[in-house]
């Protein structure tokens, strides 16, 4: 099967095999009624027109350059005029500073014989260079997506459905991009990880070690990223539902979900660019997605049309919904390990999404109430409250931790030497842990609706 769209194209390859039987024995006082057995199995071929099209016509970038793509392996997006400044986290937010208040670059900056004798500028304190947005690897495989599914329905009670799951899917050569300009090692740092284990970590200065100036495998350019197909992901599901349909005017579900997912960084961020270029495998880890426990519960009460007038027609409805906390990383705040790109340097040796939120919690409710207005028609008055008990739900956290390791197993690394006052986990940075932002308080609404009966 194919879909076609102004994005492109979705194939469909695969198999569905389904069995029913009514032949069960007794359970309780009734029969277990229709159960049913499925098994899916999916490839999802997506070929997206518009990265053919992309290779094939330039576009001009937001500040005014053209787009060129080269006739060879690669597709360039032009960034000359955009440029990257790098240095220790002092010299690089003076810089931020200067150019964000007066305009200045680097390069303009008087700055003499602070760094070193004879130096005139800002610039001659760190790297200061072009910077390339991105170039496409034009061998990039298709990405596809594989999922197969295990089904058990079946029906307990006359009006009540139990269904159980299990749902696989894997995304394969999945986009993003990483920084080719990173050069090779300089030196390796032994550093530690949030439980105090010690282990290996490249760094990429311009000179042996693993201090001074940021290094480069161009030095023409300071960052240059590529966009390919390396990235990977994968969900694994059980899911429990139950529902009972409206009868004795009540009804109500329970949608539990058990699930894994892990990937290693399939997201065109920033904060997700690879850390080592040469070693992809290392970003591999549990998603930012990744939920672990997923609960929601709903139900619905009416009063009886039977009752008297002033007792009919009211609905109360409720939904409640518990999650287990989200993933982030522990990020070291600056360029510490010397490759000029500082927005995804993590602290230490620890991997990707260690930092474990806040759990999910918010309760629903509507109640209703439906008013005869002639024969034909009704007016319905509806009052309804999200996150009725005005739970704080931290949707993302302040993980920048403010030192290139942690600082209770070692109080001499950049950015915790010198400090008297340490916060969560030992950060230097009193925000780290503090809530970035949050899901929407309590809101209360009120509704009319005018309908047919």
């Amino acid at each position: 099967m194919t879909a076609g769209g102004r994005g492109g194209s979705i194939q469909v390859l695969g198999w569905r095999m389904q069995m029913t039987t009514r032949t069960l024995p007794p359970w309780r006082s009734g029969r277990l009624g229709t159960i049913a057995v499925a098994i899916t199995f999916l490839v999802l071929l997506v070929a997206p027109a518009a990265a053919s099209a992309a290779r094939q016509h330039p576009r001009p970038l937001p500040f005014g350059r053209w787009v060129a793509f080269n006739a060879g392996a690669a597709g360039t997006f032009d960034a000359r005029g955009l440029f990257a400044f790098a240095s220790g986290p002092g010299i690089t937010s003076f810089a931020l500073n200067q150019l964000l208040t007066t305009g200045t670059y680097p390069d303009a900056v008087p700055f003499p014989d602070v760094c070193f004798p004879g130096e005139t500028t800002l610039s001659q304190c760190g790297f200061f260079g072009d910077a390339t947005v991105v170039r496409f690897d034009q061998r990039s495989k298709t990405p596809y997506g594989i999922q197969a599914s295990l089904a058990l329905e079946f029906t307990p009670l006359p009006d009540t459905i139990v269904s159980i799951s299990g749902l696989h899917v894997r995304g394969v050569h999945l986009g993003s991009f990483f920084n080719v300009n990173q050069p090779e090692p300089s030196g390796v740092q032994l550093l530690h990880d949030s439980e105090g284990n010690l282990g290996p970590k490249n760094c990429y200065f311009a000179s042996p070690g693993c201090t001074g100036n940021p290094g480069t495998a161009d030095p023409r350019w300071a960052i240059y990223f590529e966009a390919t197909s390396r990235w990977d992901a994968q969900y694994d599901g059980l899911l429990l539902n139950v529902n009972k349909r409206l009868s004795h005017n009540f009804n109500y579900g329970l949608s539990y979900t058990y699930s894994k997912t892990i990937d290693d960084g399939p997201n065109p961020s920033f904060v997700l660019v690879p850390q080592d270029s040469k070693n992809l495998r290392g970003e591999r880890a549990l998603s930012s997605d990744d939920v672990r426990h997923r609960l929601v519960l709903n139900a619905t009460v009416t009063t009886p049309k039977t009752w008297n007038l002033f007792a009919r027609d009211f609905v109360l409805g409720t939904i409640v919904t518990i999650q287990s906390p989200q993933r982030f990383t522990k990020f070291a705040g600056s360029d510490v390990n010397g490759d000029v790109f500082g927005n995804n340097d993590r602290v230490g040796i620890e991997p990707r999404n260690t930092f474990a939120g806040d759990n999910f919690r918010s309760v629903d409710l509507r109640f209703s109430r439906a008013f005869p207005v002639q024969e034909t028609k009704k007016l319905e008055v509806i009052a309804e409250a999200f996150n009725l008990f005005n739970t704080t739900n931290i949707r993302f956290f302040n993980t920048t931790y403010g030192a290139a390791d942690f600082c209770p197993s070692d109080p001499l690394a950049v950015g915790c030497a010198g400090v008297t006052q340490f916060f969560q986990e030992g950060s230097p940075n009193p925000l780290y842990g503090t809530p970035r932002a949050l899901f929407n308080p309590r809101q209360i609404q009120l509704a009319f609706l005018s309908g047919v009966t």
